[in-house]
């Protein structure tokens, strides 16, 4: 028996998303979060079909057309890549809205779409591209170090890649997520981790050249000297903390700008052990929801404030800035007052694509702002999967084990 299922691929700023048109397993009724209920314990086996080799590849997003029960949506959908369930994705939303266009669906103006962590905001613009209005950001810690030990040991122990149903977002997991509970993934409460005085000197983002018409913003405390753990290289021996914030933007993220390593595409290799390795430190030790690390560093153009490098779940890196992390880095600089309410920032992915944010504050006091990521998606293909279950990778490389 061979299933068909339609889709049509997008990328946004180089970064792939795939939109299931029609042939998606029936979830029911109910809103965006009780169908991925019933996609993530029933129906798992498509998201790996979708996306997975040989059908798909580690970097893909994958986007789940579903019908929305808040009747003011254009479309309600569900994202997932190659490992897990994504409560929200901002590249995926810009691409989403781009296919929806392709297909007579929607036209410029202002829409909303239904995702597992809430409703977004949408803008199709007359130019073609579409801003985020994302659900709100903050940052649950701030300037707290995680040690990566030696050869990649975290305190002790080298932690395997944890199992899809454990490393799912916490924002998936449990719906108290999109209210922004600040309690983790059991809203319970985390091991303290103690600031560290901070890092070693080097030229802080607001030092360095200016970009045209960028906001001025404030230096963070500089930090005390120490070795700079990630100027050798990740497969060596480098014991050490790295500094950075834990913030919420859609996704969990650590963010960091505690290294001395280029972001280009040259250097891939080791920016990936790298965040691997902070990924593994900080699950360790007391942030078991963050699944995407964020390296800062000095951008490669004048029209950007910074670069970044962004590790996803399933240790793909991010072609494009990333939107849900565009919007826990507004959040943080937000807590540092780094930068105003309406100001723009613009965030250089790896590959040299961009997004632009701003933010406004929702509640100053608790430190949740609601961010505006805007940014541009082009339409690859349309296809259609065929899923034979006589062949042995039906379910995608790793996914007939059930």
């Amino acid at each position: 028996m061979i299933h068909r299922i339609s889709i049509i691929d997008s990328h946004t700023g180089g970064e792939p998303t795939r939109v299931v048109v029609s042939g998606g397993p029936d979830l029911g009724g109910g809103s965006a979060a009780e169908k991925l209920r019933v996609f993530r314990a029933k129906h798992d086996r498509f998201r790996r079909a979708i996306v997975n080799e040989p059908r798909g590849s580690d970097v893909l997003v994958g986007a789940l057309l579903v019908e929305p029960a808040d009747k003011s949506c254009a479309a309600g959908v569900i994202y997932f890549d190659n490992v897990q369930f994504l409560g929200m994705c901002g590249h995926g939303t810009i691409g989403l809205v781009k296919t929806l266009e392709h297909m007579g669906r929607i036209r410029p103006g202002e829409h909303r779409i239904e995702t597992p962590v809430g409703v977004v905001g949408v803008v199709l613009h007359e130019d073609g591209s579409v801003s985020v209005k994302n659900i709100p950001a903050y940052r649950k810690a701030g300037n707290v170090s995680v040690e990566i030990g030696r050869d990649g040991d975290a305190v002790g122990r080298l932690l395997p890649q944890p199992p899809r149903e454990a490393e799912e977002s916490s924002a998936v997991s449990d719906d108290r997520r999109s209210h922004g509970d600040a309690g983790g993934a059991c809203g319970s409460k985390r091991p303290t981790i103690a600031s560290r005085p901070a890092v070693a000197s080097r030229p802080t983002i607001a030092s360095r050249p200016a970009v045209a018409s960028r906001p001025t913003i404030a230096s963070r405390p500089a930090v005390a000297s120490r070795p700079a753990v990630a100027s050798c290289p990740a497969s060596a021996s480098c014991p050490g903390f790295v500094t950075g914030d834990v913030a919420w933007g859609g996704n969990w993220f650590f963010i960091t700008e505690d290294h001395d390593l280029p972001l280009d595409l040259a250097n891939v290799g080791r920016l990936t052990d790298f965040t691997w390795r902070i990924r593994q430190a900080a699950n360790a030790q007391g942030f078991p929801e963050v699944d995407h690390i964020v390296l800062i560093g000095p951008a490669g153009s004048s029209a950007a404030h910074e670069r970044d490098f962004v590790l996803c779940p399933g240790r793909a890196y991010d072609r494009s800035p990333c939107g849900t992390g565009t919007s826990a880095r507004l959040a943080c600089l937000a807590a540092d007052g780094r930068l105003q309410p309406g100001e723009p920032w613009v965030v250089e992915s790896i590959v040299g694509s961009r997004f632009r944010g701003v933010f406004q504050w929702e509640d100053r006091e608790a430190g949740r702002v609601l961010p505006v990521i805007t940014g541009t998606a082009h339409i690859t293909s349309e296809g259609v999967l065929l899923l034979d279950e006589g062949d042995p990778f039906c379910w995608g490389i790793g996914g007939n084990d059930e």
